[in-house]
């Protein structure tokens, strides 16, 4: 058994409980790539030959939770990372679904790896929580708040895992890890609500920048793009990826 390692001060705690984050979706975003590029010779040991990327022009996938964009690197996961402002929530209407905004990733062997900022409502008032999960567990801490600009990150090795957030405004810094071995996974960037019979509550567009995953930017990986719909009109919309495919936003649109 994998006994998780914790240690906390003011701003920073490490660790995890004993619980899991159904639902979680894997990460995302994308860079259109080079119209043209020059094929390296094969003869070069270690060398493969250039491949030229579609410039990110993937037809809009309907989906019950996320909308983002979703790639799946050939070589796995290594690292990923993002920068947005957390939105607002609208608790007008009363408790409703759950709704997290940032990386998420999922393997075939049921592991799962996110850094998200977790919306949610308890009557009309809002509640913003960071959220961060690996295979030995969650950590849900509170102090997030809409305005802040975060950094989310995850890093996978052959031996360790980890979750990170980064709250540039008020200077908290959260990670939850793993010693367990990183697994391949297909990362998304993205709005991810757990329910799709839940109604949506209404929340502020949200802006990712600065995407990498790998050390490169993500348009690189021909990644998929995804929205809300349910068989019907669009709920939760994602734009085209612009600045060399480093950025996107994710507008609500209607709850149900």
């Amino acid at each position: 058994m994998i006994t998780p390692e914790s240690f906390a001060t003011p701003h920073h705690r490490m660790g995890a409980l004993a619980l899991g984050l159904a639902g979680m979706m894997a990460l995302t975003v994308a860079m259109a790539s080079p119209s043209s590029a020059s094929a390296h010779s094969q003869s070069q040991p270690g060398v493969v030959a250039a491949e030229v990327h579609p410039s990110a022009t993937n037809t809009v996938s309907d989906s019950d939770y996320a909308a983002g964009w979703e790639a799946n690197p050939a070589n796995g996961l290594a690292s990923a990372s993002a920068t947005f402002t957390i939105p607002t929530i609208n608790c007008s209407s009363g408790n409703g679904n759950q709704l997290y905004f940032g990386w998420g990733a999922a393997a075939a062997d049921g592991n799962q790896i996110a850094s998200t900022i977790q919306l949610s409502c308890s009557g009309t008032t809002p509640t913003y929580t960071y959220w961060l999960i690996t295979p030995a567990g969650l950590v849900r801490e509170p102090g997030a708040a809409a305005g802040d600009v975060v950094v989310t990150s995850l890093f996978q090795t052959a031996n360790r895992m980890e979750a990170e957030i980064h709250d540039l405004t008020n200077g908290e810094y959260w990670v939850a890890a793993d010693a367990a071995p990183g697994t391949g996974v297909s990362p998304l960037l993205a709005f991810n609500e757990p329910y799709a019979t839940a109604a949506i509550q209404p929340f502020t567009p949200v802006t990712f920048s600065s995407v990498q995953v790998n050390g490169d930017y993500l348009g690189f990986e021909n990644p998929t793009q995804l929205e809300v719909n349910r068989g019907g009109p669009t709920l939760v919309k994602s734009n085209a990826l612009s600045s060399y495919g480093s950025k996107f936003t994710v507008t609500f649109k209607q709850s149900s």
